[in-house]
């Protein structure tokens, strides 16, 4: 392959989120710390694609951190939906949500995104569907949890996302060479994918660009 298409592909995803007000917030973020746990620019790219073909006007999210995804996506909801859309999103940490609020409020979409405090697992039992859209992104080990509440608040036809799936190629390894520390988000998460592919209820890919990210379809 020739540098210049090299270049092409590597910069291709970073210009299709680039120049809106949710990427400079993660800009801003990078510059604070060496690493943000935030959707990397191929999976924001990718989810970008999938919000305009899929066009949900109600989303579920788990992980808020600072709002990055949050605001993302009302990014385009906005453009495709106006100012008739709704984005429910769950953190745990009240400094996380604290700040999320702030940048949400400074974004404009105020109206339009609730930051829920609280653990996932136990909001999501609380909350009433239907979603069109349900985005995981926090604790890995919560996945394989929530998954029947995930299930029961997703419309027919609603899509499922869940980041990180690989664990930092970890479920690309063999089970004696994994880290006993990382052993039990690893079943977790392996639970968590086989229950999805065996479901009939769902049909389902994982994208394997960095840690992996899930998407299905709630038949």
């Amino acid at each position: 392959m020739r540098d210049k298409d090299f270049n092409i592909l590597s910069d291709f995803n970073k210009k299709e989120i680039g120049g809106t007000f949710s990427q400079k917030l993660l800009s801003n973020a990078q510059n604070e710390k060496d690493y943000v746990p935030a959707l990397r620019s191929n999976h924001a790219a990718l989810y970008r694609t999938l919000l305009y073909a899929f066009k949900p006007k109600k989303i579920l999210e788990a992980g808020t951190l600072f709002g990055y995804s949050s605001i993302l996506a009302a990014e385009i909801l906005g453009d495709i939906h106006a100012n008739d859309f709704r984005i429910d999103t769950v953190e745990i940490d009240p400094a996380n949500a604290e700040t999320a609020l702030n940048n949400i409020r400074d974004s404009g979409f105020s109206k339009n995104i609730r930051v829920i405090e609280g653990d996932a697992c136990e909001v999501f039992s609380c909350l009433e569907g239907p979603y069109d859209l349900v985005f995981l992104d926090c604790s890995k080990s919560s996945y394989n949890t929530m998954l029947v509440d995930v299930k029961r608040l997703l419309r027919p036809g609603g899509l499922l996302l869940a980041d990180d799936v690989i664990y930092h190629g970890k479920l690309e390894g063999e089970e004696s060479l994994i880290p006993h520390k990382h052993r039990t988000i690893v079943n977790s998460l392996t639970e968590f994918l086989t229950r999805v592919s065996e479901d009939e209820n769902f049909a389902a890919f994982i994208d394997s660009m960095d840690d992996g990210m899930l998407v299905a379809v709630k038949k």
